[in-house]
């Protein structure tokens, strides 16, 4: 008992984790591309690698501009490392985004609560329906709703912070991971973590922290030199 006591942060992530890999990973090889949504992000993950063209976003020769391609690099490096595109392949890294992202809500919860009710936030997540379905499909819905929730929760522990540097590297990671939600998502990208970070800000009393230069400055040029290239 009194083992687990001492270890109980890292005997709960070892579940998280046991349990993500059976419900994201286990057999996703072995049943096709299950709806168009799917069907079309891998055939324009697959052109994009064809052509090798990583800008413009292309399905049969005809640029989307709806879409933002941070997806579609991931997707095409992990097909890159394992040597084909397949449904392994395509699916492995938003399994994988999925599984950072429950990791982290268990270790960032922690802080903010205890390590039982970050266990327990967690596993609910986890294990609810549309967490698993989107996991185990090869499209940019669980990269974005991964990369916005890391976002905020960032935002949040600014608030347990007195220590004024590590809130603003606390800060230049809520910048960086609003910009490459951005890439993921276009203006959702921005508009979602955005208006849940000052809601979190004017409850908690604290907005003007977002307005300092010392936060703001850094953070708005790092998630220009981010998004810019791409968009010009």
């Amino acid at each position: 008992m009194n083992y687990i006591k001492r270890n109980y942060g890292i005997i709960s992530a070892g579940i998280l984790f046991i349990v993500c890999f059976l419900l994201y990973f286990l057999n996703i090889a072995n049943y096709p591309f299950i709806d168009t949504d799917e069907t079309k992000f891998v055939s324009i993950a697959k052109d994009m690698l064809n052509c090798s063209d990583w800008i413009n976003i292309k399905l049969n020769g005809e640029i989307l501009y709806e879409y933002n391609p941070l997806y579609f690099w991931i997707t095409n490096l992990s097909c890159f490392i394992m040597g084909k595109i397949s449904p392994e392949s395509v699916r492995l890294p938003v399994s994988l985004f999925s599984l950072a992202g429950i990791l982290f809500v268990y270790f960032s919860i922690s802080k903010i609560l205890t390590k039982t009710y970050a266990f327990i936030i967690s596993i609910i997540l986890a294990a609810s329906f549309g967490t698993i379905i989107f996991s185990r499909l090869a499209t940019n819905d669980m990269l974005f709703c991964t990369l916005t929730m890391i976002d905020i929760l960032f935002a949040y522990l600014i608030l347990l912070q007195n220590n004024e540097k590590n809130k603003q590297m606390l800060w230049i990671f809520v910048y960086f991971f609003m910009a490459l939600s951005v890439l993921c998502s276009g203006l959702f990208g921005i508009l979602i973590p955005l208006t849940a970070i000052i809601g979190i800000n004017i409850f908690s009393g604290n907005l003007k922290e977002i307005f300092k230069p010392k936060n703001l400055i850094p953070g708005v040029i790092l998630f220009i030199i981010i998004t810019f290239p791409w968009y010009l």
